[in-house]
């Protein structure tokens, strides 16, 4: 699952406003894990990626947020889409080019709203209020 959100540590910072669109400021990524019954949550910055293992409380306000200031679209890997990846040190390290790592998605966009719009183009379904938890 793929989110799109407006953080509010990023909303107030003046470098984003004219390039992004509201409600697609940052992106980050969810996975649910049925049979270990846990979340993988990967949120990346321009200067980290965090990654850690969640359960249904820590994540509920991550969906919430996205769901209430953006969007969420559920991916699913397309193998007909996969050319091989640059090296994630080759590219410039933003929430989009390392999200894209992650889900294996080698589109051009380089902003959260291409993200989305080219996520939707190739299959990327999206998710309606109050279905994930």
């Amino acid at each position: 699952m793929v989110c799109f959100c407006d953080p509010p540590e990023l909303t107030q910072h003046w470098t984003y406003r004219p390039f992004v669109r509201p409600g697609f400021r940052h992106v980050f990524c969810l996975h649910y894990d049925a049979q270990a019954q846990h979340w993988v949550v990967c949120d990346p910055s321009s200067h980290t990626m965090t990654i850690r293992i969640a359960d249904d409380e820590t994540v509920k306000p991550l969906i919430c947020l996205a769901q209430q200031t953006g969007s969420i679209i559920t991916w699913r890997e397309n193998a007909s889409l996969r050319r091989p990846l640059l090296p994630v040190h080759c590219r410039v390290q933003t929430c989009v080019t390392l999200v894209k790592a992650v889900i294996h998605y080698n589109g051009k966009e380089r902003t959260p709203f291409g993200l989305y719009k080219g996520l939707k183009k190739n299959g990327g379904e999206q998710s309606k209020h109050g279905k994930f938890l």
